[in-house]
């Protein structure tokens, strides 16, 4: 793009000189030495293991992620917010689901619960009220095997509208 100067001659911007940074001594001779991973840092790091594709990184087992091999890069990533959450959350989540593996239950107990869901789901009501309801309704109809069969709670009922009626 051509702008006019303060003669009014017209001057290109390609034209017109930079001065380049000037660099320190230290930072025109200095090569950072990458750092290969060491494998006394698995048993430091039990979350930590070589990455595959490269000897210079490192591989986070619970994140997922690949990192630089340095120290100071694993021990901050060790104390991070994200990796710590990450072992917690695999776990909660793999309890939560092992409550809904298929069992040996009756198929109208499960029809029960998903309907209930969609129920509380349709209507707006409020998921802490599902842990008076399921015992009232036992109280009232105790000769019910669906009802007395029936274990939802709070947790479950938002699983069931998160993953089950909301999906559909």
């Amino acid at each position: 793009m051509a702008s006019s100067g303060d003669d009014g001659s017209d001057v290109s911007d390609s034209e017109v000189p930079v001065t380049p940074k000037k660099k320190s001594k230290f930072q025109q001779n200095y090569k950072k030495r990458t750092q290969r991973f060491r494998s006394e840092w698995e048993s430091t790091f039990k979350w930590v293991k070589a990455d595959q594709k490269s000897k210079t990184k490192a591989y986070c087992k619970e994140c997922n992620t690949t990192l630089a091999s340095e120290l100071y890069i694993l021990k901050y990533h060790d104390a991070c917010k994200r990796h710590k959450a990450n072992p917690e959350a695999k776990r909660s989540n793999t309890t939560v689901l092992t409550n809904f593996t298929p069992t040996i239950r009756n198929n109208n107990v499960a029809v029960a619960e998903i309907k209930i869901a969609g129920f509380f789901a349709e209507h707006n009501l409020s998921f802490s009220v599902v842990d008076h309801l399921i015992p009232l309704l036992k109280e009232i109809a105790p000769d019910s095997a669906v009802i007395n069969d029936m274990q939802i709670g709070r947790t479950k009922l938002t699983a069931l509208v998160k993953n089950v009626v909301g999906l559909h």
